[in-house]
């Protein structure tokens, strides 16, 4: 079974992408989800990047090691929320997938949307939308898992 792509006009980079998803994953395979991984954790980090440069005032704070990062990630929030306005993200989001949308304020996709490319087009779409948001906060405290040295 084939699939045939007629386009016209000009696409986003996010249809581009939805599209990529698509034929990748109609062959299936390991391979295929690595690829579309690795493409989706290079997004989420340009986005990122986006939005720190467009908000230069905003800075982030990043806790890592081995033991004790989700309380000290609390301490130093709980500390600088005194005299700033603080963004702390609950839960445990230290994955190459969840920290860029943690920083962002975009919920992670449950288990049952990980792989539904219509999910990430929409994630996609509330990143873009949050980096040209006003801020409303002064410092982001994030947790880091460090599973290597580096």
């Amino acid at each position: 079974m084939g699939i045939v792509l007629v386009l016209n006009g000009t696409l986003s980079s996010s249809y581009i992408f939805f599209i990529r998803c698509v034929l990748l994953l109609h062959g299936g395979g390991r391979e295929c989800f690595q690829h579309l991984y690795l493409a989706t954790q290079t997004r989420l980090e340009n986005y990122v990047r986006k939005y720190f440069r467009k908000h230069p005032e905003v800075k982030l704070v990043v806790v890592t090691g081995s033991v004790g990062k989700t309380s000290t990630k609390r301490a130093i929030a709980t500390v600088l929320s005194t005299r700033y306005r603080v963004a702390l993200h609950e839960g445990n989001h230290n994955t190459h997938m969840s920290v860029p949308l943690a920083i962002l304020g975009v919920e992670y996709p449950s288990l049952d949307k990980l792989r539904n490319p219509f999910a990430w087009l929409s994630i996609f779409a509330a990143a873009r939308k949050r980096i040209n948001q006003p801020t409303g906060v002064d410092v982001i405290v994030q947790e880091l898992g460090a599973d290597q040295p580096g």
